[in-house]
């Protein structure tokens, strides 16, 4: 029981966006499982590979290799089908984080393949599964599903969530937004396929098909995915990084939508819960916000000075 509770102790913070902490929890995990398991047992592989993912979310890349590797060596031995394809899944988001997107692509995919074909296994009839009434996240409440999932299959189809989601973070990293827009379109169905799935990759689905809408300069739309992911986000976790990037994003949008008052409370609300969480942020993501302060100091002599404390924290 220690050993779930630590694994959903490290999910929780991953989720967060608290990689350290996440880390923490992993490796307890792994050292509880040593008391019991020799080095070579199969059944490490699984938090050898989730250190590897938070290790890798710190920026600690040779080191997340190494336990990544590890894990690929434990996994003849793995009892647990779902393994390779994780483990494919997790070099894909590492490959992401050192801004690999082609190499990441290809990992996902090979994610996504073998995890198909487990869901398949489980539920021959799934992949003929059709969305209803869902063209984006956040429409409020799940729609009924022609497909009733259960047991073993259930985590099956949240991994196609996963898996899908991060085919079409890349996909929109190298501009293939149609693409992207699909491999969205069939995560949101398999959300929909089942109620186990877990509430929180919604948010994510919805933050990145905000960033789509904001690089086509659909500001209603980008607008309203954001808000629906701050919500989402808030009312899971209340203060998680993927809600700070909300934040941001939305800043950006409101900016772009000539609502500078607005977009300066965005961008506050954002980096406070950013500052909280730890983490560094991409080159150029404060450069919006920057700009937004230098005008509106111009604009307002008063409010100058207290602005430029403000950006320059």
């Amino acid at each position: 029981q220690r050993y779930r509770d630590l694994l959903r102790l490290g999910q929780y913070n991953n989720f967060r966006g608290d990689y350290a902490e996440a880390e923490k929890r992993y490796r307890e995990a792994l050292a509880l499982q040593l008391q019991s398991l020799t080095a070579d047992s199969g059944g490490l592989a699984f938090a050898l590979m989730h250190i590897g993912l938070e290790t890798s979310n710190q920026g600690r890349f040779a080191e997340a290799e190494t336990f990544f590797s590890k894990a690929e060596a434990l996994l003849p031995f793995s009892l647990d089908p779902a393994d390779e394809a994780r483990l494919a899944s997790y070099r894909a988001i590492h490959l992401a984080n050192q801004g690999k997107a082609e190499a990441a692509l290809a990992e996902a995919r090979k994610a996504t393949d073998g995890r198909r074909e487990i869901a398949r296994a489980y539920r021959p009839d799934i992949l003929g599964a059709t969305p209803r009434g869902r063209g984006e996240g956040g429409a409020g409440g799940r729609p009924a599903s022609p497909i009733i999932l259960t047991g073993a299959s259930s985590a099956a189809v949240g991994d196609m969530v996963q898996s899908r989601y991060i085919e079409a973070a890349m996909l929109a990293r190298q501009g293939q937004t149609k693409e992207a827009e699909a491999a969205l379109a069939e995560a949101l169905l398999f959300f929909d396929a089942d109620p186990k799935v877990p509430r929180r990759w919604l948010a994510r689905i919805q933050l990145l098909q905000a960033e789509i809408a904001e690089r086509a300069q659909d500001w209603p739309r980008a607008e309203r995915l954001l808000r629906a992911t701050i919500e989402e986000e808030n009312a899971l976790f209340g203060g998680s990084r993927a809600e700070g990037q909300a934040y941001l994003a939305l800043g950006r949008v409101l900016t772009a939508s000539e609502r500078p008052g607005e977009a300066l409370a965005a961008y506050r609300a954002g980096l406070k819960i950013l500052k909280d969480t730890g983490g560094n942020l991409a080159a150029g993501d404060l450069d919006p916000f920057f700009r937004l302060g230098l005008t509106a100091g111009e604009r307002d002599g008063a409010a100058r000075a207290s602005l430029d404390d403000e950006m320059f924290e």
